[in-house]
């Protein structure tokens, strides 16, 4: 269904930073396909899995659109 008219829409993506995910591509690499696809998104929620793996997360990171 479509959103109603006015609606604020913010995609949710879920990955890993810098690197592929199973069938998941990089939260960077979804982050690009959704600002070149709808720049008229402005804002993403995302989830990184690193934190089930403490001993494999990378340094925290954020984004600015």
């Amino acid at each position: 269904s479509l959103a109603p008219p006015g609606a604020k829409i913010i995609p949710a993506i879920a990955g890993d930073w810098g690197k592929p995910l199973k069938n998941r591509p990089s939260l960077e690499v979804q982050m690009r396909a959704i600002r070149s696809a709808t720049p008229q998104i402005n804002a993403v929620s995302h989830f990184s899995f690193g934190w089930q793996e403490p001993e494999d997360e990378r340094a925290r990171q954020s984004c600015q659109w």
